[in-house]
């Protein structure tokens, strides 16, 4: 699975065409891996993806990342919240819908047996 960190900065709605500059050494190690496994399969009868989870959204309130934080400033009645000045756009998906989509991409792109249960209806 793959990270919006490959991508690098780019202002603008991100996608599957948008090309890699990677700006930091995590960035750089996961287009890294994905190049290799490109390069490994080609020519080859093997299915591989790629997913790009960007930010998931969803149970924020347990853990310590932004998200938990802009929760946690929520649930206190805060009404701002320094966050960045408002020039980058960022993709976001709920965790639930993040699921559902990556068994569907699956399903589609893999030939893989689709059946959701639960959360995931």
């Amino acid at each position: 699975m793959g990270t919006m960190h490959e991508i690098g900065f780019f202002e603008g709605s991100i996608n599957e065409n948008t090309p890699c500059h990677p700006m930091s050494l995590y960035g750089i190690g996961k287009d890294a891996l994905r190049n290799c496994v490109a390069m490994m399969t080609n020519g080859k009868h093997t299915n591989w993806q790629w997913l790009r989870g960007y930010y998931i959204v969803g149970h924020s309130e347990f853990g310590c990342s932004i998200f938990s934080k802009i929760t946690a400033a929520e649930k206190e009645g805060k009404t701002e919240f320094p966050f960045t000045m408002g020039q980058n756009q960022f993709d976001f998906i709920d965790y639930d819908r993040f699921l559902v989509d990556a068994k569907i991409y699956e399903h589609e792109k893999m030939g893989t047996e689709f059946k959701p249960t639960g959360a995931l209806k």
